[in-house]
């Protein structure tokens, strides 16, 4: 039928698969975390005792494992974000890329909002 909008079943079924990507996304991004700390932890044992310390080795890994893995789930999730972008959405998420958002309808209205101290003064 022309002229018709959207399907909302289709609507809900983009906006469900969306959702799904972005978990999907969040659950790699945190799986990356926990598997660097781990083999840092692994690695650090092994190295302490190769050396027959006990620790300083896995310290320093451990710690050394946080900006890593800090640095490899950002890359994760902003390549994924890349990835999942429709091509029309080249600036920063707006209230365009969230249908039906009655939140964003009202943040657009704030702007027109009076503050009431600053009401026009007559003198």
């Amino acid at each position: 039928m022309r002229g018709d909008p959207v399907d909302p079943s289709h609507q809900q079924g983009q906006a469900r698969l969306r959702n799904l990507t972005v978990v999907g996304i969040a659950g790699l991004a945190g799986f990356s975390t926990v598997v660097l700390v781990i083999a840092a932890l692994l690695l650090g044992m092994w190295i302490d005792s190769l050396v027959g310390v006990r620790g300083p080795f896995m310290i320093l890994l451990v710690v050394l494992s946080v900006p890593l893995s800090l640095f490899v789930m950002l890359h994760i999730v902003l390549s994924a974000t890349r990835a999942i972008r429709s091509p029309e959405q080249t600036g920063p998420l707006s209230e365009t890329t969230l249908p039906n958002d009655s939140a964003a309808a009202d943040r657009s209205s704030v702007g027109s909002i009076k503050n009431p101290s600053n009401a026009t003064k007559e003198d």
